[in-house]
């Protein structure tokens, strides 16, 4: 049994741990209701920012309380689950519709990512170098974006016997070939058309159009000059001129392919020798009742025909003497080796050759040789007796020489120039 005193002791002592406790339990209500009433949270939705007094526990329940509704694909920083403490930022990122077309193929995704690297990134996309993305990586997206994926392809250029493997997002073969530098306008031959889809691992074989000049000799077939001649009787002829051909040179334009010629187109022709025309003369005189047949001499016309002369010596009015067989009076012209004269240059095949083969010089005269024969030695004055060009030999021809016509020759463009055109003697040197 207690005594009276010992009871009332022991009462006094749990009334004061009963008290205790309880103000403790108090205080701490206290204060946590303190602080939970205080709590100030910012939350950034997606830009929007804004303030809030809360007294819930975790970051899902101040964004219900704050009427803040979640999409599926939407972000929250930091977890939902997080408890809430004073002055706390939640950030919430929107996931706005995304569409990735690779290499043809769209797929639509929400995301939560900023620029079309991070959508990539975090959609599972791979690229490398040679792919092309557009928009570009770092650019920003937004909802509706497209972003565009097109795949390189592996192509294998073939020249010759080189092999190379190029990567390329060209969509056709003439893309292709000017993205790689290739001419379009160069002569080759493609294993495609340039308007060819690409594929990958496709196989472009370019095989050259090699271009080179060629120059082949051709011969000029000669006339047959036929001429009346009243000494001779009807019915008779002789030929007084043998005919001899011509030549030119004329060049092509030969293209090959992998070695064989697969063109040939004529781009020039120059006469190197002038063809000598064939002259027969035919008798024209009627026969006389005794059966002898006329004859009649040619008159000589206007300086176009030789003056008929036995050899002699004559001594011309530059104090020459020689002895010559016959004598013609013809126009003369003047030619040299420059290109506006000849139409060749340096360099060029045949330049500075005359058609009989000798050097172009000072002494050669350019003749028609059905009327003095090439190789014919001359001698060469006006006739008005002011100027001399010498002894000369009939060592050229010309287009444009023809009859009584003589085109001399002289060293340089500004003498030919000088002498223009002449009336001269011309003496067949015995």
């Amino acid at each position: 049994m207690f005594k009276g005193n010992e009871f009332s002791e022991l009462k006094k002592r749990k009334y004061f741990v009963s008290s205790s406790v309880l103000m403790l339990l108090v205080f701490l209500f206290v204060i946590l209701m303190a602080a939970w009433s205080n709590n100030i949270v910012n939350i950034n939705d997606d830009g929007i920012v804004m303030n809030v007094k809360t007294k819930q526990p975790t970051v899902a329940e101040v964004l219900s309380e704050s009427s803040i509704t979640l999409g599926d694909f939407d972000k929250v920083e930091p977890a939902l689950d997080t408890p809430i403490h004073n002055e706390m930022d939640i950030t919430i990122t929107r996931a706005v519709m995304i569409t990735v077309v690779d290499n043809g193929v769209p797929v639509q995704y929400y995301s939560t990512a900023k620029t079309v690297e991070d959508v990539l990134n975090q959609t599972g996309y791979t690229v490398n170098d040679y792919d092309r993305i557009s928009p570009a990586k770092t650019s920003e997206v937004k909802s509706g974006t497209k972003i565009v994926i097109d795949r390189a392809k592996k192509i294998f250029v073939i020249e010759g016997d080189n092999s190379k493997e190029v990567y390329t997002t060209a969509e056709t073969v003439e893309e292709f070939l000017k993205e790689i530098g290739f001419d379009l306008n160069a002569d080759a031959d493609f294993n495609l058309e340039p308007g060819d889809a690409l594929k990958n691992e496709m196989k472009i074989k370019i095989t050259p159009v090699v271009s080179s000049y060629e120059d082949v000799t051709e011969s000029i077939a000669y006339e047959t000059e036929t001429r009346e001649n009243s000494s001779m009787a009807k019915g008779t002829s002789k030929v007084t001129c043998d005919g001899v051909e011509g030549t030119r040179v004329v060049t092509y334009l030969v293209k090959t392919k992998d070695g064989v010629e697969v063109s040939r187109e004529q781009v020039d022709s120059k006469i190197t020798k002038d063809p000598v025309n064939k002259i027969v003369e035919v008798g024209t005189a009627a026969e006389t009742k005794s059966g002898s047949k006329a004859s009649a001499s040619a008159a000589s016309s206007s300086g176009s025909s030789a003056q008929k002369a036995s050899t002699a010596s004559a001594s011309t009015n530059s104090g020459k003497n020689f002895s010559y067989s016959n004598v013609l009076t013809c126009s003369a012209t003047a030619y040299d080796l420059s290109y506006e004269s000849c139409g060749k240059r340096p360099g060029d095949k045949n330049y500075g050759i005359t058609a009989s083969g000798m050097p172009a010089q000072y002494g050669v005269v350019a003749v028609d040789p059905s009327v003095i024969p090439l190789g014919t030695k001359l001698y060469i004055e006006s006739t008005d007796g002011s100027w001399t060009y010498g002894y000369c030999v009939a060592g050229d021809t010309g287009g444009g020489i023809n009859g009584n016509r003589v085109d001399l020759f002289f060293n340089s463009r500004s003498e030919a120039l000088q002498f223009g055109r002449r009336q001269v003697r011309v003496y067949i040197l015995s």
